[in-house]
């Protein structure tokens, strides 16, 4: 038995098109097809992000320096 897992598109007409290997032509097979909605990327992109990067410069000894004073500037026409 040989197991694969494949991400593909489900057209508009609720078709898949399905290409194995060449070690399967002309053979007799048993299909076992396990449908799984993928989850939204965006959410899901952000959410890795936010937790690979959460709390990374906790350790980091960050200081704000003293803010400069505004400068004079010439007023616009």
């Amino acid at each position: 038995m040989k197991s694969m897992q494949f991400s593909t598109h489900v057209n508009k007409n609720s078709m898949v098109q399905l290409q194995l290997s060449p070690e399967f032509s002309d053979k007799e097979v048993d299909l076992v097809i396990v449908i799984q909605k993928k989850p939204n990327h965006a959410k899901t992109d952000w959410q890795r992000f936010i937790d690979n990067t959460y709390g990374c410069l906790a350790d980091d000894n960050l200081v704000r320096p003293e803010q400069l004073p505004i400068e004079e500037r010439l007023e616009l026409l």
